[in-house]
């Protein structure tokens, strides 16, 4: 079997890396830590957030940079095929966001191949990083959804008839994902019966602390823990929309609506390209151009959501059975463990681009 590597090998705060190296060992290749000793002989090496780097100031992440370079160049000496994986237009909450532009470009040339997850990539790549040629090697593999792995069953309603409209924002508590706006939002709906529950790990105890004291609205609650896959899938079941107002400026992916529409419940988001790539009324998307407007149209549609699941609760149900049908063929794993087949075939030259 083809022997590859796949960075990160492993992850403590997202499933994506365990779910598509199961996907890859499942279409036949061996997976591999590339920094490990006992490693074999590699063909291909699967960069995931490879261009995700931090340091305390300027020289820290230069070094860091450089040092990724050289490995870059290293790996391509030793004619190892490169897979990049662009999963957001820029690493969240980074500083010298220029220098990291500067490596994605780098990344960009040196890849044998690069995977997208939202069709919206292909422009950003061609106008924002400026490297049309590199379109030419760009594959579209969508993320994988949750079905196969949390919710064998098909769709079905988890929640009890209510009158109170109940959103959830889950995952990892960081400042890109804007808490804040969010908090201030539900500060100013006091007045209607709608509740926010916000639960995840914060990156620090001290910035969940300065979370927990902007809320002034009762009916928001919090959970600032690590929440086990098996609590964050009831959570989700329960609630009746997820809610993802995440920052534009670095976001294309998210993989936390993915998880909400495999079970069973449509979110409010900001139009990235995950959002974009769903069906027309499967979700409650939403645009912006500053903070202000970010403000103002996310309440906004956190009321039109409300007045529907007020209303007509069959049409908003329709809305959650709608993004679930469609990721469940188009997320599907066996229908992305095909792409990346196709895709590691290609730089292998064992058949042409699928592209």
């Amino acid at each position: 079997m083809t022997k590859t590597g796949f960075i990160p090998y492993e992850s403590d705060t997202n499933n994506h890396v365990k779910i598509i190296k199961n996907i890859i060992q499942n279409e036949g290749y061996e997976v591999y830590n590339p920094f490990d000793k006992s490693c074999p002989n590699l063909k291909i090496i699967n960069l995931n957030w490879f261009e995700s780097i931090y340091g305390t100031n300027y020289i820290s992440i230069l070094l860091k940079y450089l040092k990724k370079k050289v490995l870059i160049q290293l790996w391509k000496i030793k004619k190892i095929k490169l897979v990049y994986t662009m999963h957001n237009k820029l690493p969240h909450d980074i500083k010298y966001s220029n220098l990291i532009k500067k490596f994605i470009i780098f990344l960009c040339k040196k890849s044998d191949a690069i995977i997208v997850m939202s069709k919206i990539s292909f422009e950003y790549i061609k106008n924002d990083l400026k490297n049309p040629q590199a379109l030419n090697k760009t594959y579209y593999i969508p993320l994988p959804n949750y079905i196969d792995t949390t919710t064998p069953e098909d769709y079905k309603s988890y929640t009890e008839a209510h009158s109170s409209f109940n959103l959830l924002f889950f995952g990892v508590i960081k400042p890109y994902k804007n808490i804040e706006l969010l908090i201030n939002v539900f500060n100013d709906l006091s007045n209607m019966d709608i509740n926010l529950l916000i639960c995840g790990k914060p990156i620090t105890k001290e910035y969940g602390y300065s979370l927990e004291s902007l809320i002034k609205n009762k009916k928001i609650k919090t959970k600032f823990e690590f929440i086990s896959e098996k609590d964050l899938d009831e959570l989700i079941k329960k609630t009746d929309c997820c809610i993802l107002p995440y920052d534009k400026k670095s976001s294309l992916n998210s993989g936390a609506a993915i998880h909400a529409f495999s079970l069973g419940k449509t979110v409010i988001s900001p139009a990235i390209g995950t959002i974009l790539d769903m069906p027309e009324d499967s979700v409650f998307s939403y645009d912006y151009n500053d903070e202000t407007n970010h403000y103002k149209n996310l309440k906004n549609t956190i009321l039109k959501a409300y007045e529907i699941f007020s209303s007509d609760k069959n049409t908003f149900n329709q809305k959650s059975l709608k993004a679930y049908n469609f990721i469940k063929e188009n997320n599907s794993h066996k229908r992305i463990g095909l792409l990346y087949n196709e895709v590691y075939k290609a730089v292998l030259n064992e058949k042409d681009s699928c592209y």
